[in-house]
């Protein structure tokens, strides 16, 4: 992993970030990536080169699953967020404990995909929703007028979007979602009725 799209290595201390996280409960295959994290970075610091380059391939596959793992802190997602490259953002945004607050702040992330993950995110908050059917991509607001799980509203001002691929998508979501209600059939008397049927007999009996 690119060190300079890691600021979590810049802790006061070798491995601080590494035993910061292993103050939260882990399934095993997190838990004994994070203890071996731990343990790099002391052999960093001693300037062991090769185990330096181990750390940083096992330090990208630990976030990563830390990343998607449906119960990680949703603290430590906020934190995550603000630091790992884009490739791991998408992954925090489309994580259901991701706070509404931490999916604010990367609805402003410069990555279509990671903005597209956001307002597909049911954590989203309505406004945050709101902005997003306005952003500057038509892949952002296209990919948004696909999803029937959108506010009505939102939809419905995606109908009126300048770009006429996403207009015309964003109205075959909404016809699926709330389909447009029949006209009632005029109502008729019974008189009328009976009249109706003996002419239609006549003709049928030529």
């Amino acid at each position: 992993m690119e060190k300079e799209t890691m600021n979590l290595s810049n802790e006061t201390e070798a491995g601080s970030a590494y035993s910061y996280l292993l103050q939260w409960e882990w399934p095993e295959h997190i838990e004994s990536l994070l203890r071996r994290l731990l343990f790099l970075s002391f052999a960093e610091l001693a300037g062991d080169a090769e185990e330096s380059t181990d750390a940083d391939a096992l330090a990208a596959k630990t976030f990563w699953l830390i990343s998607v793992y449906p119960k990680t802190s949703p603290s430590i997602l906020h934190s995550l967020a603000q630091q790992l490259p884009a490739r791991f953002a998408v992954r925090i945004a489309e994580n259901p404990n991701t706070l509404p607050e931490t999916l604010e702040y990367l609805a402003n992330h410069p990555s279509e995909d990671v903005r597209v993950a956001v307002a597909e995110n049911g954590n989203t908050p309505a406004h945050v929703l709101m902005q997003l059917q306005e952003d500057e991509s038509a892949d952002v607001r296209y990919s948004m007028a696909e999803n029937p799980n959108l506010p009505e509203l939102v939809l419905q001002m995606l109908e009126e979007d300048d770009n006429c691929y996403v207009a015309s998508r964003a109205r075959r979501t909404l016809n699926r979602v709330a389909p447009p209600i029949a006209a009632p059939m005029p109502f008729r008397k019974p008189q009328q009725q009976r009249e109706d049927e003996l002419a239609n007999r006549r003709v049928a009996r030529g």
